[in-house]
């Protein structure tokens, strides 16, 4: 296909360089000598050189294009693994920072509902000056607002938390008051 589109090329630019050309033998309907063929071959050959080598410099042009986007390419695939690698990082610190909240809230209700058994069973106040003291067991009932369980770190505590079944030292007297 290429071959035939240099062949109709060349004759057109050969037409073309011999309708230049003075009025010779053709134009006078006599056939052109070989001198005339050889001319309008070598003017063809230099106007086709200087096209392959302007295709040349453009290919080259566009090899160094390539090449620079092949590179760009291979630096962004890098950078795109680096920062998978660094989400993973993140996702698995996560996940374990997760984890150590799970224990640590776990540890601190834990401590709550100790310190709530302790201190929410009717023998304790907590008064206005912020220091526990004990209180009788018959003085009608439990503290446990949020101002007075100095424990209290996640939630203020209902007063539910402190209900009769829950501690076994705080067990309903006849009258449903508290006490031992």
């Amino acid at each position: 296909m290429q071959q035939t589109r240099m062949d109709q090329h060349t004759a057109q630019s050969l037409g073309a360089s011999l309708r230049k050309d003075p009025p010779g033998p053709l134009e006078k309907g006599l056939e052109p000598t070989g001198v005339q063929i050889l001319a309008a071959i070598e003017s063809s050959w230099h106007a086709m050189q200087t096209q392959i080598e302007a295709i040349a410099v453009d290919v080259n042009l566009l090899r160094a294009d390539l090449r620079v986007v092949a590179e760009r390419s291979v630096a962004t695939e890098k950078q795109v693994t680096c920062l998978q690698s660094d989400m993973d990082t993140l996702k698995a610190s996560v996940g374990i920072l997760e984890a150590k909240t799970y224990k640590l809230e776990t540890r601190v209700e834990d401590a709550e509902g100790r310190v709530g058994a302790e201190r929410c069973d009717g023998n304790a106040r907590l008064p206005a000056g912020g220091e526990w003291q004990e209180t009788p067991r018959d003085s009608g009932g439990a503290y446990c607002s949020p101002q007075e369980h100095p424990t209290s770190l996640r939630r203020p505590r209902k007063p539910s938390d402190c209900s009769f079944g829950r501690h076994p030292e705080s067990r309903p007297s006849k009258t449903g008051v508290r006490g031992g």
